[in-house]
């Protein structure tokens, strides 16, 4: 049990690199690195605290929280990328649409973010999936995770999501 205890708390601060990671690529004046640097801390960090977390499942620990966590993780690190790719293509003057590099960090960011809602709901979860929605283009699928969001017992989040539903409506 307690090797099993040990591997949460390296997949914890594995995931504390993927959230420090995530603030270097949206911080990053280059997008073309930040694109690179989002895909060098998926393929490692959050890698690797996939291969903890899971260890740890296989020692009997319920590790439901830690996974939720890390699919929240991967959802910011995945929507910051789709953002750079995004930049990335408004200098080139490419539709992002149809960019195939977005799409795959849109889909990875859509995806992550529902699978922590699935294990673990959480107010922040439901919001980042309707920002990821919208950047995604479908606005009604982003005014149903506002919706979930502005439920939530976080009173900072629900009027903040109360926010994005009337203007995604107004518009």
């Amino acid at each position: 049990m307690a090797d099993a205890l040990r591997d949460l708390q390296v997949a914890e601060s594995f995931l504390q690199d993927v959230r420090n990671g995530t603030s270097r690529v949206e911080r990053n004046e280059n997008p073309f690195t930040a694109i690179d640097e989002a895909g060098r801390i998926y393929d490692r960090d959050w890698t690797l605290a996939m291969k903890r977390i899971d260890k740890a499942e296989a020692q009997g620990v319920d590790v439901t929280q830690v996974r939720a966590q890390a699919y929240f993780v991967l959802g910011n690190l995945s929507l910051r990328a789709a953002e750079r790719v995004s930049a990335v293509e408004s200098v080139a003057g490419l539709n992002r649409n149809r960019e195939p590099r977005f799409k795959d960090w849109m889909q990875q960011a859509i995806d992550s973010f529902t699978k922590s809602v699935r294990i673990r709901p959480s107010s922040e979860a439901w919001f980042n999936l309707g920002l990821a929605w919208i950047q995604a283009g479908n606005q009604q699928y982003a005014i149903q995770c506002f919706q979930q969001a502005e439920a939530a017992d976080d009173e900072d989040i629900s009027i903040i999501a109360s926010k994005m539903i009337d203007r995604l409506q107004a518009a």
